[in-house]
């Protein structure tokens, strides 16, 4: 039981010790700042200074007041009073006039306001009065703030005394209240103030993490390994069970799996979600975040077949670069720990980061895609073939395996383009890389070698093996529509087995090469091997020379007439050669030519001879003349007859010098694909044995 404290209250001492009391109270008050330690102050300085055996404080929450201290004996305090919230409103309505004490408000224990109130736990349950304070009478002492909002309430009980409180008692205690609420409304600002800082240094610490992670995820390239650190990021700014990502198909207008962390996530990504479906939809078509805490079947009309359950906190937000919407990153938790605002902002400061870095790894990775594939075919480029191929070569030797090399050209293409456009012509191509892809074995190599070329390369297959795909190719090429009743689609191939007797890359290049030099040679459409004894076809009547060139231009891919050409455009430049050596050489340059006659079986030389004529010094780097043409915008004929006359200069005197000779200025002079080719060339009409060239 507490005893009052001061036994000569109406003495000037103890109205000076009780002073000195409120003093030493207000010094403690102002010196704490922390709001539970001021209130469990206030609540023992009440009980002791003023003798109540019960004292309770109840600090304001927006519209309701709840205990935050309470001192008193035990049994004495009303458990279910600790517990209870109280809304303003209703506690307001006891501090009437009709309670009054001063600027305190005495409410009987039996007082019916206590009910028509509702807060009748909020009275007092100490001992049966000994005069006239009497059980559950209590009093109340409002605390209000500068504003005279209430910010809390004092509630106390069985006074030593047992006595009702006197005006004076009553008046102290309003100066109590003074202090204890300035000490409280401090308290409060300081915590508000903590809470603020606090959000200032988690923006801070969030602003130097999410730098930190840009660094890290603008530096990966590989979209899984960044797809490894959004999922190792997020997991430690806001906590959850499963992840996962779906990007955006446009063609299927459905989610694209791409990353999961469970398997039950993997089966629901594997679902392929509509972009339409309800859980999708709004993010993908509104761009926002989408939180569900509760029951999924409440908030979603349909959920996924084939998934059991999904977490019942679930958090789905965009990724989006330059406006539009490419995935979904998805977050759950399986417990009811709902995602609060402040994650779903952090997931949303983070997703938009990860977004980019995505982003920035599909586009290095389409980028790597172009840079190794044809972009009319899809199939890989000549570029990537001369990587694998090299790789494959060192396998093989390191295994002691062997491949097949398959080198395949469509026959007379260029009638399809001429006959029904380019576009059509794409078109064909496009059929053939399918028609080789449907043929093809997942380990076999395919590449688009250039124009209406493409090679394939078969891991582990014999000779005879790489011969039926040969076939099976080139009848499923037969079958394709060329867009005109006229026109056939027919495909030579030629077959190198490696190692054979080859001892690097180059060697069964050109192997494969001269087979399909053969191919053509004997009639197109068929497949023809290395080492095959077939002969290239009836020597040639014309000039040695000119039948060597007008062999290689049918080889390279010009057709009959362009062929002609390009040998006729050799012949001028003899002539105009010899004739320059001459005395009085005048206009001879230009006469002989206007009368050539011969085995291309005209008196007018066509727009290929004059083109081969005319930009035959031109240099595949650009440095050539008359207009410093580069590379293909050199018109094939010239770029063949370049070619021809690089080697004829000086095979005559050595034949192995003029080869070496082309291989030297290779990529500088001349076409590296026309040096290759003509190489193979040349030793598959050795081989043959013919001394002049084929129509190829």
């Amino acid at each position: 039981m507490v005893t009052w404290p001061f036994k000569e209250r109406r003495s000037e001492r103890g109205e000076v010790e009780l002073l000195r009391a409120l003093l030493k109270l207000a010094n403690q008050l102002q010196a704490n700042l922390e709001l539970d330690a001021v209130v469990r102050v206030v609540a023992t300085a009440a009980s002791e200074t003023f003798g109540f055996g019960e004292a309770a404080v109840l600090v304001r929450d927006d519209d309701v007041l709840g205990t935050h201290a309470a001192v008193g004996t035990e049994g004495e305090l009303d458990p279910d009073a600790l517990r209870t919230t109280f809304a303003v409103d209703a506690v307001e309505a006891l501090l009437t006039e009709r309670h009054e004490i001063g600027g305190c408000f005495f409410i009987a224990g039996n007082d019916p306001d206590w009910d028509v109130a509702g807060v009748r736990p909020l009275a007092a349950r100490g001992p049966l009065a000994r005069s006239a304070w009497r059980t559950g009478d209590t009093l109340l002492v409002p605390l209000r703030g500068r504003d005279e909002r209430l910010t809390g309430v004092i509630r106390l009980g069985s006074p030593a005394d047992g006595a009702k409180p006197s005006l004076d008692t009553v008046g102290l205690l309003g100066v109590f209240a003074t202090h204890a609420v300035v000490a409280i409304e401090n308290a409060r600002e300081h915590r508000e103030l903590q809470r603020v800082t606090r959000e200032l240094e988690d923006q801070l610490h969030v602003r130097h993490d999410l730098t930190e992670m840009s660094r890290t995820l603008l530096a990966k390239l590989d979209q899984r390994a960044v797809f490894d650190e959004i999922a190792r990021v997020l997991a430690e700014l806001v906590p959850h069970d499963v992840i996962g990502i779906g990007l955006v198909d446009a063609e299927t207008g459905s989610l694209e799996p791409a990353f999961a962390n469970t398997p039950d996530v993997q089966t629901l990504l594997e679902i392929r979600p509509p972009l339409d479906h309800p859980l999708v939809r709004p993010v993908v078509r509104q761009r926002r975040l989408l939180s569900i805490n509760g029951d999924l079947t409440e908030q979603v009309p349909s959920a996924f077949d084939g998934v059991e359950r999904l977490p019942p906190a679930m958090l789905l937000a965009p990724l989006a670069t330059s406006g539009e919407v490419f995935g979904v990153l998805g977050i759950g938790r399986w417990s009811k720990q709902w995602f609060g605002s402040r994650e779903m902002e952090l997931t949303m400061l983070f997703v938009n980061l990860a977004a980019i870095a995505v982003d920035n790894a599909r586009t290095y990775r389409e980028m790597e895609r172009l840079a190794v594939s044809d972009g009319l075919t899809g199939l890989h480029n000549y570029r990537h073939f001369r990587e694998a191929l090299a790789a494959e070569v060192r396998r093989v030797d390191r295994y002691h395996e062997t491949f097949c090399l398959l080198m395949m050209d469509l026959d007379h293409f260029k009638a399809v383009n001429d006959t029904v456009g380019h576009q059509q012509g794409d078109e064909v191509l496009k059929a053939v890389a399918a028609a080789l892809r449907q043929c093809s074995r997942e380990s076999d190599y395919l590449a688009r070698y250039g124009g209406e070329e493409f090679v394939m390369i078969l891991p582990r297959t014999s000779i005879g093996e790489a011969g039926t795909v040969a076939e099976r190719i080139r009848t499923s090429v037969g079958a394709i529509d060329a867009g005109s009743p006229a026109l056939r689609v027919s495909m030579s191939i030629g077959v190198a087995a490696y190692p054979d007797t080859f001892s690097d890359m180059d060697d069964v290049l050109r192997a494969a090469d001269a087979a399909l030099l053969r191919a053509k040679a004997a009639g197109r459409n068929c497949v023809q091997f290395h080492g095959q004894d077939t002969p290239c076809g009836p020597a040639s009547v014309e000039d040695d020379d000119l039948a060597l060139v007008r062999g290689f231009a049918s080889a390279a891919g010009l057709d009959d007439s362009e062929a002609v050409g390009v040998a006729a455009a050799l012949l001028a430049t003899q002539v105009a050669e010899t004739a320059a050596a001459a005395p009085g050489r005048g206009d001879a340059t230009k006469r002989p030519v206007r009368r050539l006659r011969g085995p291309w079986n005209g008196d007018r030389l066509g727009d290929e001879t004059f083109d081969a004529l005319l930009y035959c010094t031109e240099r595949w780097d650009g440095a050539g003349y008359p207009e410093g043409l580069a590379g293909e915008q050199i018109p094939r004929a010239a770029r063949v007859l370049a070619v021809c006359r690089a080697y004829l200069k000086q095979a005559a005197a050595d034949e192995r010098g003029a080869l070496e000779h082309l291989w030297r200025v290779a990529g500088k002079e001349l076409d590296p694909r026309l040096v290759q080719r003509f190489i193979g060339f040349i030793r598959a009409r050795r081989r043959s044995g013919a001394r002049t060239g084929t129509d190829a």
